[in-house]
């Protein structure tokens, strides 16, 4: 955490060795969330399941109301 009482600031690390997905299972999943007033940063976000792996990231702009990622 960090910035001021105005202007927060905070990033996450999160890890799950078995976050259960409806309709898939349970699967490990990996994200690095960085957040202010403004914006939302998901990268990256790695989701594994079964020898399977898939990677991306998510941008939420939440002053301009938008969504984008890879």
């Amino acid at each position: 955490m960090g910035g001021t009482f105005g202007d927060p600031r905070v990033t996450l690390v999160a890890r799950a060795p078995a976050f259960e997905i409806p309709s898939v299972g349970p699967s490990s999943i990996g994200a690095t969330v960085e957040a202010d007033r403004r914006a939302i940063a998901i990268a990256p976000l790695t989701i594994a399941r079964d020898g399977m792996a898939a990677a991306g990231e998510v941008a939420i702009d939440l002053a301009r109301r938008t969504l984008g990622g890879a």
